[in-house]
């Protein structure tokens, strides 16, 4: 925007050209910068933007929430002669009326430093910034360089010459003006050779981590919250909080908020922005639409028919782009061991969490499965008939607790089920309360059973 653009007067002249027809001088609300061969103009979500005759535009979307929305298209119709779709709302919504025409120029036009050279090459970093998933580098090659992906994948496009080849182990690629080709980060290295004699230009984006994942297991008893990598990886500790699952709607929340507003103060620590908030929640739950159903398990009922994915987006962002994805937690749980631990390259799991209740989930081929071929809703064992009532009644924090008190002639009643196994260890509790639960477990019907389990 220019410095001196209304953003109202801005929107009711797009408003006009949508609705009526009627064409408007766009440059009285947005700011020009010019151009020269080989400058780069990073743009980052928010930013109003167009481009005009002789300009590239690389446009490279980090995650599927990602979108341009049009403002005006100069009344340009399709080939049907239909005009263009619009989409007003949604620009003005997620507009930052701060990036006007000074801001513009000190900060999205960059000025290239010099990063490393070599025989017949040079390389300069032209674009960095925390609100890119990447950085963009330059490099002139005249001759041959070869380049390292230190597990990260490289985006390359040849913006000056003819065609280079692209060499990887014993494959070869080649790339022609203005052709872009991604280096997968498992390709390791790769050299890019020209012909003889001849110059060319590289560019391209190398992925960076000056991104997160705000991440948070909810627990009956605790929630654990992390930040993590877009790949996964553990960012920061783990920090474990505790939480009143039976308390009433608005206790239960304020300790989420506080949950939230540390995991965000830790990344704005270390200079890293929230790009998603990832929850591992127990059911019943409307994980699609983020609406807790919880009913009848003791945990978590005053939130019964909430929309908790609004409620977390409100927390972290003012953004109804911000992605927040919900999955159950025994779910979120198997999917982990899957990529990261100890389910690795397993065909079919069976994932089993025990804690405030007895959570389950089947997985085959890395997909979660449920509701086929004798797997029960949700995959969830825990709903399976036993004795009076379910699985769950016996095999969970409170089921324990229950056997326990009908086996013992303890008269403890503050004991938790940590402290009855370190009884067991010492012989001061029967070890036949952690066998009888081990058993029930082994004889719980598994569909997937006659191949592969981990747990």
């Amino acid at each position: 925007m220019r410095s001196d653009a209304s953003v109202e007067e801005f929107r009711a002249a797009a408003e006009s050209a949508e609705k009526e027809g009627i064409a408007f001088d766009y440059t009285n609300y947005v700011h020009s910068v010019p151009v020269d061969k080989h400058d780069i103009l990073m743009i980052p979500p928010g930013t109003v933007h167009g481009s005009r005759e002789g300009l590239v535009v690389l446009e490279i979307s980090s995650t599927t929430y990602r979108y341009t929305f049009k403002i005006y298209d100069h009344l340009r119709p399709d080939l049907q002669g239909v005009m263009r779709p619009i989409h007003i709302e949604h620009a003005f919504k997620v507009l930052n009326k701060k990036r006007r025409g000074n801001w513009v120029d000190r900060h999205l036009k960059p000025k290239p430093s010099f990063v490393a050279s070599g025989n017949g090459w040079t390389e300069y970093l032209i674009a960095t910034s925390r609100d890119f998933f990447h950085e963009v580098f330059r490099v002139e090659v005249e001759g041959e360089v070869k380049f390292e992906t230190e597990g990260r994948f490289h985006i390359l496009t040849l913006v000056d010459g003819e065609s280079v080849i692209l060499i990887s182990g014993k494959s070869r690629q080649k790339m022609n003006y203005s052709e872009t080709v991604t280096v997968p980060a498992c390709a390791g290295s790769y050299t890019i050779e020209t012909g003889s004699g001849e110059k060319c230009n590289c560019e391209g984006p190398l992925e960076v981590n000056s991104h997160i994942i705000l991440a948070l297991d909810v627990g009956g008893t605790t929630v654990k919250s992390a930040l993590c990598d877009l790949h996964g990886q553990l960012v920061s500790g783990v920090n474990i909080t505790s939480v009143d699952s039976r308390g009433s709607r608005s206790v239960i929340l304020k300790r989420f908020s506080e949950i939230l507003t540390g995991l965000v103060a830790q990344s704005n620590k270390v200079n890293l922005e929230p790009v998603g908030l990832a929850v591992a929640f127990p059911g019943p739950f409307d994980y699609e639409k983020g609406i807790c159903l919880i009913k009848g398990v003791n945990k978590y009922e005053a939130l019964y028919g909430m929309d908790l994915s609004g409620f977390f987006r409100n927390e972290v962002t003012v953004t109804e782009l911000f992605p927040v994805i919900f999955d159950a937690d025994s779910w979120a749980f198997t999917r982990g061991q899957y990529l990261k631990g100890a389910a690795i390259g397993a065909r079919r799991i069976i994932g089993i969490t025990i804690g405030t209740g007895l959570g389950s989930a089947f997985m085959e081929e890395g997909r979660i499965v449920q509701n086929e071929r004798g797997i029960p809703p949700y995959g969830w064992i825990g709903n399976l008939p036993f004795g009076k009532g379910i699985l769950d009644d016996r095999v969970s924090r409170r089921g324990i607790l229950a056997r326990y008190r009908e086996i013992s002639d303890s008269l403890q009643v503050d004991l938790d089920v940590k402290d009855l196994y370190n009884l067991a260890v010492i012989g001061h509790c029967r070890m036949k309360l952690f066998c009888e639960t081990g058993s029930l477990l082994a004889e719980a019907p598994y569909p997937l059973s006659r191949s592969s389990i981990r747990m």
